[in-house]
């Protein structure tokens, strides 16, 4: 433990930092709590690592496993508990991701098969060094890529940009995807006490969401004070999360970022389920099927599935998502914490009409208030192209790097938008708008409102007065936020 201790001391010493009795002396005097290495989880004793620059370190403790690895006759089932360890064990690297299409698209990095496993039920903690003592904020990450694609331990996802500037602690899950962590079958939902299949991805999530609940204060968390925030994919799932009934008490604010609301009946499911394991050569609904499909290499039902155009999706099972998420919250049956919702400026029509119908039907049935958003900024070269903000764009700017973020989607995504020159101009005011979105973004989390003090004061929705935030250039309020569902 002393030796763990020692090396994190160390890591910081050697950026021109001094030490006493293991507590950093910041240069402007004010106290910095000490290091919280090795830290003690329900499961075991874990080591990080030190990152970001001098001021605004890090601890990062990447690849904690929150549930067992889901493989053999695990396969297809909720996440079980983890088997705790002895001594100390080392987070110090990102995990494989959830097997997927392989190679991944050169946006999402080219991941090959090697570096993608069925064991992938990890998550990454981002503890900022410098506290005032006080819990932190905790801003739970859900990553994009539909249901099917990228992963929580994606390096973009997993910077210290995000948790220094907003004194949060930041935590990135990792998850089953596609047909492994969404499949419905009538073996598997023979197999389950609650009569029910897919979903296995959330279910990863929720537990996600449970670890952090009981191991977060360890780590300098606020239990009790909880954010889900996740873009596309993720905003998708985030908006899953909050209309589970599974999730009260899990979670107690949302940011939903150009998510879809999904769902597919059980029934439905179940079928376009049969139809793949058919196509992978296993027939029938008993427990010889369920052990064929079990047996099955992952490589094998992930080639399959993108020959059938298998699409993963949320199952509606009465269960963990009782209805479509579109009509829970349309009656107001969702979680009641406060909410942050909005798009990009080139998400209208495809992902924006949910979004802003889900906030304008919601308005009655809610105590806690909505602050709906749109984002339309772009860097000085791309605005002149006369592009509009297109998907995944404010990701970068959300994790406090634009310039290695932004460019990733210019080829799929910025010149349907009507980029042309792949140089976006990045200058001073990428990075102001950038550090606005963090602090806003963080101080959501903190009070569950992001107007920041002496700035912006964001509105709450109201039919009413329609109104949204526009993040541009300047930030400002607008109105005629409904009638982007009318698009």
């Amino acid at each position: 433990m002393k030796r763990v201790v020692c090396l994190a001391l160390a890591a910081l010493a050697c950026v021109g930092f001094s030490f006493a009795n293991g507590t950093r002396e910041a240069e402007d005097g004010t106290a910095v709590l000490p290091l919280r290495d090795p830290v003690p989880t329900k499961s075991g004793w874990v080591s990080g690592v030190v990152n970001g620059k001098p001021g605004k370190e890090v601890i990062s403790y990447r690849g904690i496993p929150y549930a067992a690895p889901p493989v053999g006759n695990l396969r297809w089932k909720a996440p079980q508990p983890v088997t705790p360890w002895t001594g100390i064990r080392e987070c110090t690297g990102l995990t494989k991701w959830p097997p997927q299409s392989f190679p991944t698209v050169e946006r999402y990095g080219s991941i090959p098969e090697s570096f993608m496993s069925e064991d992938c039920l990890y998550l990454n903690v981002h503890v900022p060094v410098r506290t005032d003592g006080k819990p932190l904020p905790v801003m739970v990450w859900l990553h994009g890529g539909g249901l099917t694609n990228q992963s929580g331990s994606r390096d973009i996802y997993n910077m210290p940009f995000l948790p220094a500037a907003g004194n949060v602690i930041q935590v990135s899950v990792v998850h089953r995807l596609g047909p492994i962590g969404y499949l419905a079958h009538p073996a598997l939902s023979a197999e389950s006490p609650q009569g029910v299949s897919g979903n296995y991805g959330n279910l990863d999530i929720l537990a996600a969401l449970k670890w952090v609940k009981d191991n977060i204060a360890a780590f300098g968390g606020d239990p009790g004070n909880v954010t889900l925030f996740g873009q596309s994919g993720g905003g998708t799932k985030t908006a899953m999360v909050v209309a589970s009934p599974l999730a009260k008490g899990l979670v107690d604010k949302a940011i939903i970022m150009s998510g879809r609301v999904d769902g597919t009946p059980l029934k439905e499911a179940e079928k376009i389920g049969l139809a793949l394991a058919e196509k992978l050569g296993v027939t029938g609904t008993g427990p010889e099927a369920l052990a064929a499909l079990r047996a099955l290499k992952w490589q094998d039902i992930i080639v399959t599935s993108l020959q059938e155009k298998y699409s993963a999706d949320h199952t509606i099972d009465g269960w963990a998502l009782p209805d479509a998420v579109s009509a829970i919250f349309k009656d107001g049956k969702q979680n009641d914490i406060p909410l942050m919702m909005g798009f990009t400026e080139s998400d209208i029509p495809d992902y924006a009409i949910q979004g802003v119908s889900t906030v304008v039907s919601q308005m009655k049935m809610l105590k806690s208030p909505v602050y709906p958003y749109m984002f339309t900024y772009l860097p000085k070269n791309w605005r002149k192209d006369g592009a509009k903000a297109w998907h995944s764009l404010d990701v970068g700017y959300i994790f406090g790097n634009p310039r290695k973020i932004a460019p990733v989607n210019f080829g799929d995504y910025g010149k349907r938008a009507g980029a042309v020159t792949p140089d976006a101009g990045f200058g001073p005011a990428d990075d102001a708008m950038s550090e606005f979105m963090m602090q806003t973004w963080a101080q959501f989390a903190r009070t569950g409102d992001p107007s920041l003090p002496g700035g912006l004061k964001w509105p709450s929705y109201s039919r009413d007065k329609d109104q949204y935030v526009a993040l541009d250039t300047v930030p400002e309020i607008r109105t005629g936020y409904s009638a982007f569902a009318a698009k």
